[in-house]
């Protein structure tokens, strides 16, 4: 399956967008070596939110911006993007059970937690919090990261490529949580294609991570 010709990907050079694909993966991972050093909640919380917008603007003043920030249409019918939806729920929730019967007898090699909220920072978190996460990763690790990565087809080799990516992001949470989460880029990523639209991707990233985070 390729980017369809017609969508606006096709009129961006996947060498800018594997520049600024980069651009932005340095950046954010210099903010997450910050994050780690909050040993506030509050702290934590703001240089979160501030990595993400910081990635969200770069791309919004980037050459690649069009692309990466238009709307796409569903190439599908509810009645299957439904089934699509099912399959993938599926999927992450066996990953979830492998990685919990698998992992709980592994060590904890993780560099760093996410802390705890109370009150109205945790209720903020996980409304306005978590649909930042999900639009930010899903717009960069598969939207981008996919016209990024375009020279290796838009098949195996280019799901394989970013879903690694993508769970190297998570970096500092662990070797055993990165490929957890490059087994889910992998499967949002084939819906994605799938569709033809990211905001499945999206809604499903969200719900990921309030299960998460709840």
């Amino acid at each position: 399956m390729s980017i369809p010709a017609g969508n606006l990907a096709a009129n961006v050079s996947p060498n800018i967008a594997a520049r600024w694909y980069w651009i932005v993966f340095a950046v954010t991972t210099a903010f997450q070596v910050v994050r780690l050093g909050q040993d506030t909640p509050a702290g934590w919380q703001a240089v979160d939110y501030a990595m993400r917008l910081a990635a969200l603007a770069l791309l919004a003043f980037s050459p690649v911006r069009a692309a990466v920030f238009h709307r796409e249409n569903l190439r599908v019918t509810y009645p299957r993007l439904l089934l699509l939806l099912l399959a993938t729920v599926v999927a992450v929730v066996l990953n979830y059970l492998f990685g919990w019967a698998l992992w709980r007898f592994l060590p904890d090699l993780s560099l760093g937690r996410y802390p705890r909220m109370t009150g109205f920072p945790y209720v903020f978190d996980l409304i306005f919090g978590m649909a930042l996460v999900a639009v930010h990763e899903e717009l960069v690790y598969r939207r981008l990261a996919r016209l990024a990565f375009s020279r290796l087809g838009d098949g195996l080799a280019m799901i394989a490529t970013t879903s690694v990516l993508f769970g190297l992001y998570h970096w500092w949470t662990g070797p055993w949580n990165v490929l957890a989460v490059a087994l889910i880029g992998a499967v949002l990523m084939m819906l994605y294609r799938a569709v033809g639209a990211l905001w499945p991707s999206i809604v499903v990233h969200y719900c990921i991570d309030l299960y998460a985070f709840w």
